[in-house]
């Protein structure tokens, strides 16, 4: 009995839309794309040895690849990287025992998509804008610029103090961006910003055809970070519903915590 690596979960009664789609993708490692259908459920799967798949940038690509091509029109359930069956019979038995759980799935996720999005702002307008609403900032490094290099330790505190209070700035500028993308939003997972004027680091759940462009400037005006200044926007997607839900070989559905 042959193993299959296993990319995701999707109706059945598409499975002439999916497999037409498939046809024109490869697989993980170049595997030909097939569906295994139960019933009202069918994965999508590739040939596998069995051995464990290592997580490099084109395997990831690969896997991806197959999602991305199959959510433009169908709605697909992602599955972890990496999972492998043992065989047709243990995934068939795996998609019946939770058959239920899977069709809510993809009931609740029916023409939504996830995009990508990070929000930031100029550091130098953020700064200034900090600065103008506390012109302690201001005055206290004036006092240290007069003192010279005696004052070294009081530097490194006062940077300190900066990067609290812009970090506090941020975190209020996060929560009017979220509130903002509500409106247009089934749902949010903000993840962990890279930058402390990255106001907005988020996955954000929308229906496939939403306007996304309106929203996006509005929840850029709403934030106090740096105003008059323009926001550096980029939006990634249309995606599987990657940060919403996850498979794995279980087939449990869960949600995905925010980083």
């Amino acid at each position: 009995m042959s193993a299959r690596y296993v990319y995701g979960v999707v109706h059945a009664d598409r499975a002439q839309e999916a497999e037409a789609i498939l046809s024109e993708v490869t697989g993980l490692k170049g595997g030909t794309l097939d569906l295994l259908k139960v019933e009202t459920l069918a994965a999508v799967i590739s040939p596998s040895d069995g051995a464990p798949v290592v997580q490099t940038r084109r395997h990831m690509l690969a896997h991806t690849r197959v999602l991305e091509a199959l959510c433009a029109d169908l709605t697909v359930l992602p599955m972890r990287f990496g999972v492998i069956a043992e065989d047709e019979a243990s995934l068939r038995d795996r998609l019946v025992q939770h058959r239920g759980r899977l069709e809510a799935a993809l009931h609740t996720y029916a023409g939504l998509v996830e995009f990508g999005l990070s929000m930031s702002f100029p550091r130098e307008a953020a700064f200034a804008a900090m600065v103008r609403d506390d012109p302690s900032f201001a005055a206290r490094h004036a006092q240290l610029a007069a003192l010279g290099h005696e004052a070294h330790f009081e530097r490194i505190e006062f940077g300190r103090r900066v990067a609290e209070a812009l970090d506090h700035r941020r975190k209020a500028a996060e929560r009017m961006a979220v509130k903002a993308l509500r409106s247009v939003c089934q749902d949010i997972r903000v993840l962990t910003p890279e930058a402390d004027t990255q106001v907005l680091r988020a996955a954000l759940l929308v229906p496939a055809d939403a306007e996304l462009g309106p929203a996006l400037e509005a929840a850029a005006a709403s934030t106090s970070f740096a105003p008059g200044a323009e926001a550096e926007i980029s939006l990634v997607g249309p995606a599987p519903v990657y940060h919403f839900i996850s498979l794995s070989l279980d087939l449990e559905a869960e949600t995905m915590a925010a980083e």
